[in-house]
C-alpha cells in the first residue's frame, strides 16, 4: 500500500503476442504461431507455440523473433530455456534448447555436448513450445 516503498509494483501487463521462427538463411512459414506474455516491472515471461507450414532452404542459426518487448542488451540478463520440439529431421541432435543473448533470443541443438545450429533441420510439420523468461529496458 505504500507506493514509496522500492518493492511496489511499477509496472503489470497481459498479452498476446505471435511467434516467428528466423533461419540466418532462407525462410520458414508457420501455421499456428501463438503467444501470450506475462510483463511485470521490467521482466517478461514468455509462452508460445507454432507449427512449420512450409520450408525454403533454411540453414544456420535460428532465432525467435516477434517478442512483445526488445530484451535489454546485458550480459547480465542473460537466460536460457528448453525448447519442446516435434517433427524435426534431427540427425545427431540429442537436445534443443534457446538462448536470450543481447537482444536475440537462439534455439540450437546439442551434438555429443557440442552446440549445433538447427535451422536446416527444419521441416513442414515440425511443431515447437517454448516458454522463457527476460528482461527488457521498459
Amino acid at each position: 500500500t505504500d507506493t514509496a516503498a522500492a518493492n511496489t509494483l511499477d509496472d503489470y501487463e497481459e498479452g498476446t503476442w505471435t511467434i516467428a521462427l528466423t533461419p540466418l538463411g532462407g525462410s520458414i512459414a508457420l501455421s499456428d504461431a501463438a503467444g501470450t506474455y506475462t510483463k511485470v516491472g521490467r521482466q517478461v515471461t514468455v509462452c508460445a507455440r507454432a507449427n512449420v507450414s512450409s520450408v525454403s532452404s533454411p540453414s544456420s542459426l535460428l532465432t525467435i523473433t516477434g517478442l512483445p518487448f526488445t530484451p535489454i542488451n546485458s550480459a547480465s540478463a542473460y537466460s536460457s530455456f528448453a525448447v519442446q520440439g516435434s517433427g524435426w529431421n534431427f540427425s545427431g541432435v540429442q537436445m534443443i534448447s534457446g538462448a536470450v543473448t543481447g537482444t536475440t533470443v537462439y534455439v540450437f541443438g546439442w551434438n555429443n555436448g557440442n552446440q549445433t545450429a538447427i535451422a536446416s533441420y527444419m521441416q513442414a510439420g515440425a511443431g515447437m513450445t517454448v516458454s522463457f523468461t527476460y528482461f527488457t529496458d521498459s
